[in-house]
């Protein structure tokens, strides 16, 4: 109790103080929330805090929604009314939490403004300086006290690189949208830090997440911009023959290492399992099921044959019989949509992601490399779903995604209103 009510002090501390600019308060509750699970392993209630002070900053004060806010707001609801009453309440919270609060709170940020008379390169410059600081602190104590070698993990969680994934976002808003500040401010130096803590935190779907929007900044910064004069192009030319040396000298140290970080020889372990019972499922299960799936607290084994089929699926791993009649929460995101909402539930969820990116694209319509970043770390955070959600339950990459078209659409305004002026 007295870790919960640190904890809670902690929040509602971040959450005042930061009331100006609601950013502030949606980051500062996310480092919060990693430092506690790393120190204190316990997530469920801090996460719950987290979501429901989210909630509140994001909710709408107008009275309008659009439609695909009202339907999946009203789609999810059902669904969680029906676990509590009829299924098993603490799973069907727990699911509601974990897996469907990302998109419900993008889906709220999209269309919500920013808070006015913000100096957003600013924002965008001492977020990356504490969050940066704060991944270091989290990775050199996970490196020491980690519970899986060549991973920065507590209790299986991947902690390390959670928030480097959504700053490698804001640094790349920072690049194109102030350049020059990001030239001044050393912004390839955080981007540097955080890719550093992502690979040696050794979760494949954070490599992913990070290296997709980096393609069209590296193009931009290494071909097309003309910042940094003469300087960054030896630099650029410098490091490029360093790396052809290094990989002519030590090829097979590095794709040795390579393969170590990425863990290519590990199979997906008992998620293949998981993603064998639910498609197997799927083929046999009723045409209701098919359509609405099983609800957030719902199982499957009251059908006749899905113990033969959990046994099929398990393959050798005979423990896994058990598990899957019985944990209903699959790491695959696809396949536990398709599993707890039907084809219903998977079609709404590529709805709501078309009116994520939609609203993105209408922001940063006029830069396309930066529409491409961000759309490309939209679908880092898509892949990444097939593996497993991130330590911050996919929260504040997706909205550091969102944040990045609004800050664009921000500047752009702003430059337009001088222009008229003058």
């Amino acid at each position: 109790m007295l870790r919960i009510g640190l904890l809670s002090i902690a929040y509602l501390a971040i959450y005042i103080t930061n009331r100006k600019n609601y950013l502030y308060q949606i980051f500062g509750l996310s480092c919060a929330y990693l430092i506690f699970l790393t120190a204190f392993k316990e997530m469920d209630i801090p996460m719950s805090l987290l979501v429901m002070l989210c909630f509140l900053t994001l909710m709408p004060k107008k009275r309008y929604v659009s439609k695909v806010q009202f339907i999946y707001f009203v789609y999810i609801i059902i669904y969680v009314v029906i676990g509590i009453l009829f299924q098993e309440k603490m799973t069907t919270v727990i699911i509601a939490i974990t897996r469907y609060s990302f998109l419900l709170l993008a889906l709220l940020q999209s269309e919500k403004e920013l808070p006015q008379k913000i100096s957003w390169d600013d924002f965008l410059i001492k977020t990356l300086k504490i969050g940066t600081i704060v991944e270091i602190i989290l990775a050199a104590y996970l490196l020491l006290n980690g519970d899986l070698q060549d991973r920065l993990t507590i209790n299986h969680q991947a902690i390390s690189g959670s928030l480097s994934v959504g700053l490698i976002v804001l640094n790349l808003t920072l690049y194109f949208a102030y350049k020059r500040t990001w030239y001044i401010k050393h912004g390839m130096i955080y981007l540097l830090l955080n890719f550093g803590v992502i690979l040696l935190s050794g979760t494949r779907g954070y490599i992913v997440m990070a290296v997709l929007p980096l393609i069209p900044f590296l193009y931009d910064y290494i071909i097309i911009s003309n910042e940094g004069g003469r300087g960054r192009r030896i630099l650029i030319f410098l490091l490029l023959c360093i790396l052809m040396l290094a990989g002519v000298l030590f090829y097979s140290q590095i794709m040795s290492r390579i393969a170590t970080v990425l863990r290519v020889q590990d199979s997906l372990g008992y998620r293949e399992n998981e993603n064998k019972f639910i498609r197997d499922l799927f083929v046999v299960e009723p045409i209701v099921n098919k359509l609405f799936g099983f609800g957030l607290g719902g199982r499957a084994n009251h059908l006749p044959y899905t113990h033969s089929i959990a046994v099929q699926a398990s393959g050798t791993r005979y423990w896994m019989v058990s598990k899957l009649l019985t944990e209903t929460t699959c790491h695959n995101y696809i396949y536990m949509i398709l599993f707890k909402q039907g084809l219903l539930g998977l079609g709404l969820f590529i709805i709501v992601i078309c009116a994520i990116k939609n609203r993105i694209k209408a922001a940063v319509y006029d830069n396309r490399f930066f529409y491409y970043t961000l759309l490309l770390s939209l679908i880092g955070i898509i892949v990444s779903l097939m593996f497993r959600i991130s330590g911050t339950c996919g929260i504040f990459e997706t909205l550091c995604t969102v944040w990045g078209s609004k800050i664009m659409l921000y500047r752009n305004n702003y430059e337009t209103s001088m222009e008229e002026e003058d």
